[in-house]
């Protein structure tokens, strides 16, 4: 790893990194992990701190790429036995990354081989080669500000839809902060979540996910003002009417008979869905399981599943630098998270940067900036997209302009 991007680092620690206790409570009951620079490939891990200063001495003698705290309070954090550590809860986290998420923009700067046969192809990676079946796939996975936007959306409707509207937490119990790379951590600060097994966490990221929802909850139709998946439904099915005229003969995930059918029942089917009405409406179970399918897939959020079921989870210390992209793991107040620019927002660092191109970096646009570039390119970038370009091994820093 490059010592001049090393030598940031370690600056960055120890004039700009702090922060109030309190942002992570129970400081003294966490354990604390991270991974040296100089050891990329090796985690150091059952730490633990009485205070923010001793943890911050630490790390400007052991310079961190990744830095990590438990989502769990222990009663002894630094026990290396797992089971020792005494668990006493964990918070309830949700992790939302574009990386899983099939958006559109992939086709233009991702791409994937297999490495067995050496088939390749662009956007989303398979989970096995089409061409031979291996699942050892090599994906080239970048950021760009389409990704960033769809990661913002799914953290506001998990937010305001999940949380919120159907769990009754109180917005000021959830903090969000970009992970510093292609998505949002979002923390929920309840206690009443903190002693939540494994068991219950699933079944909360079954029920953001869709998962498991069966087509007769839905028959006779339900009321739009019904709380939950049974007024999500009813207000998607209302959606999808709103869309349909006579002259329609594609809605995705939709055949033209289920059109037909829809257009000639409109009128009472939005009678059913009337929170007034009296009576019922019973639909095609093929054509209802098609229309729960469809908006499940759109109104469901995608959010990582292993990192909310895991009580013992490691996530990402607020205001530590993701060692992929050199950006600052951010808090983001959601009246604000639309304008959010990480580039800008999450960089430390207001200065540009000389760069050698190493390999070529794909058609993006990171903030404000449009990037093509070619091996053999010196280019003066903002800090921000060059310490990124630098950290995937795309690029060389010259010098700090």
């Amino acid at each position: 790893m490059n010592s001049k991007i090393k030598q940031l680092f370690f600056e960055y620690y120890r004039d700009n990194f702090t922060i109030d206790e309190t942002v992570i409570g129970s400081f003294r009951q966490r354990e604390y992990a991270l991974v040296p620079f100089d050891a990329p490939d090796k985690m150091v891990r059952h730490l633990a701190f009485s205070e923010f200063s001793e943890l911050k001495k630490y790390i400007l003698r052991n310079v961190p790429l990744h830095l990590y705290y438990s989502t769990a309070y222990y009663n002894t954090p630094q026990a290396r036995n797992m089971d020792e550590k005494g668990w006493l809860g964990a918070d309830l986290v949700f992790d939302i990354d574009v990386d899983h998420i099939p958006t559109k923009c992939k086709e233009e700067h991702d791409t994937w081989r297999c490495l067995d046969c050496n088939a390749e192809g662009k956007g989303m990676p398979p989970e096995k080669c089409p061409k031979c079946g291996s699942s050892r796939i090599d994906k080239e996975v970048w950021v760009c500000n389409k990704c960033l936007m769809v990661a913002i959306d799914e953290t506001l409707r998990l937010v305001e839809e999940f949380l919120c509207d159907d769990f009754g937490i109180n917005r000021k119990d959830i903090a969000v902060y970009f992970s510093g790379h292609r998505g949002f951590h979002i923390h929920v600060e309840d206690k009443r979540m903190l002693r939540l097994d494994q068991d219950a966490r699933r079944e909360i990221v079954d029920y953001i996910k869709g998962n498991g929802i069966k087509v007769e909850l839905f028959n006779p139709l339900p009321k739009l003002s019904e709380p939950g998946w049974r007024g999500t439904i009813a207000q998607g099915i209302y959606e999808i009417l709103s869309m349909i005229n006579e002259g329609n003969e594609f809605i995705e995930g939709l055949t033209e008979r289920d059109i037909k059918y829809l257009y000639e029942h409109r009128e009472s089917i939005i009678k059913a869905l009337d929170d007034n009405t009296i009576g019922s409406f019973r639909m095609p179970k093929p054509l209802l399981r098609r229309l729960v399918e469809q908006i499940v897939n759109r109104k469901a959020v995608n959010i990582d599943e292993r990192v909310t079921t895991d009580i013992k989870r490691l996530i990402r210390f607020p205001e530590s630098l993701h060692g992929k992209t050199g950006l600052k793991v951010t808090k983001v107040d959601l009246s604000v998270i639309t304008e959010f620019d990480p580039f800008n927002d999450a960089t430390w660092l207001q200065t540009s940067i000389k760069i050698k191109v190493i390999e070529r970096i794909p058609k993006l646009e990171l903030g404000s900036l449009k990037l093509d570039l070619s091996p053999g390119d010196i280019v003066i970038l903002p800090a921000s997209i060059a310490l990124y370009i630098a950290l995937r091994g795309k690029g060389e820093m010259v010098e700090l302009i």
